[in-house]
């Protein structure tokens, strides 16, 4: 079934609410291994729901990729809930920011997709919105990674397959290209290596689970920042000095808050 004779806004409007009340289904799973064995379906969903909204961009060579925020969000959220009061309201004000920061998404990745056929003037906004997507998308499902306490090792490994999809998609919306260029996976790797090798850091330090989970997402939040500077040719001194004090300033935050020598 494909959704063509909708306008787009309506089409993303209706992809929305539909993941939204799908996500508020998966919040009554009150155990965490039922929502775990919850996330697979609801990935699905997500593509499908994707795959009908913009149907008509399918070979688009990063058309997919697109529909990786959307997906992390939803996962992402559906297990950091678990971790927060179990009240009625707070379910719906969940489902309600879900809503909003999938119809984000979803307007982003339609500049991304007629910015790939013609340039648009909301093209430097949509890089904007869709590095915010992104910290939000990575905290959500980093936070849900590091709750199960593995080791530090495991945790930089998880890191890299889940970080990797995502540094893929930031250099692909720069670029926009038909074909995937060998560069993508070759920043794509050395990106995802840094974020890992912080991730692995981190996982030694006595710091709570969702200041690690900040940490990780605001390293993919800079470096990807400076990475996409780089492709669009504007790593200005301003834009390179302002994310390295980024970088330091959480490094520093995370050094403060964090209880060393376990008292």
């Amino acid at each position: 079934m494909r959704l063509s004779y909708l306008g787009y806004r309506q089409r993303f409007l209706l992809g929305s609410l539909f993941l939204s009340l799908i996500f508020f289904y998966g919040l009554t799973l009150k155990d965490y291994y039922n929502r775990l064995y919850f996330l697979p379906f609801l990935f699905l969903l997500t593509v499908v729901t994707f795959g009908l909204i913009f149907w008509h961009n399918r070979y688009l060579i990063g058309y997919w990729f697109l529909a990786i925020i959307p997906a992390y969000i939803l996962g992402g959220g559906l297990m950091f809930e678990l971790v927060l009061p179990s009240l009625v309201w707070l379910h719906f004000l969940e489902t309600m920011m879900i809503f909003v920061f999938l119809y984000a998404s979803f307007l982003d990745s339609n500049i991304f997709l007629v910015s790939s056929q013609r340039t648009i003037k909301l093209f430097q906004a949509a890089l904007g919105i869709s590095l915010f997507l992104v910290i939000i998308g990575c905290f959500l499902v980093m936070d849900a990674v590091l709750v199960f306490r593995f080791s530090a090792w495991l945790n930089a490994l998880l890191t890299f397959i889940l970080v990797f999809p995502i540094s893929l998609y930031l250099i692909w919306i720069v670029d926009l290209s038909d074909s995937f260029k060998k560069i993508y996976w070759y920043y794509a790797f050395i990106l995802t290596l840094l974020v890992s090798e912080g991730s692995l850091v981190i996982s030694f330090w006595p710091t709570p689970l969702t200041v690690k989970a900040i940490f990780v997402a605001s390293l993919v939040y800079a470096l990807g920042g400076l990475y996409q500077a780089h492709f669009l040719e504007k790593v200005f001194k301003q834009t390179e000095n302002e994310l390295w004090w980024l970088m330091l300033l959480i490094t520093g935050s995370v050094f403060l808050v964090t209880r060393w020598g376990g008292g």
